[in-house]
């Protein structure tokens, strides 16, 4: 790496983006849609349409914020910026572009 990487200021990134994605889980947790009282086809196809990209979407958002903390445990065990697999350094540019990254884009070519 030619920079040196400003471990605090990944840190803030991260804690910043971890209360943002436990903000918008708990939004879509209380999902309140109303029902309608005399429901029609299209109003339970609309609700479970909702429903549906309302889990889809929760699903990503928790995969993203267990990516987070498990990054911010890496930074806090000292482990952060190493490939989990090879133990290489990650480039600077990758882990400034993706501060979740946890492997090299060789291992993680390798592993995906």
């Amino acid at each position: 790496m030619t920079e040196s990487l400003d471990m605090a200021m990944i840190q803030r990134i991260l804690e910043g983006e971890r209360e943002k994605l436990r903000q918008q889980l708990q939004i879509l947790s209380g999902n309140g849609h109303t029902e309608s009282k005399n429901p029609d086809q299209m109003d339970i196809a609309q609700a479970y349409s909702d429903q549906e990209r309302s889990r889809a979407l929760q699903t990503f958002e928790q995969k993203h914020l267990n990516q987070v903390e498990a990054a911010l445990q890496a930074i806090a065990d000292g482990s952060y910026g190493r490939c989990q697999h090879c133990q290489q350094p990650i480039p600077l540019e990758r882990l400034q572009a993706l501060p979740t990254a946890m492997m090299c884009v060789a291992c993680q070519a390798h592993h995906s």
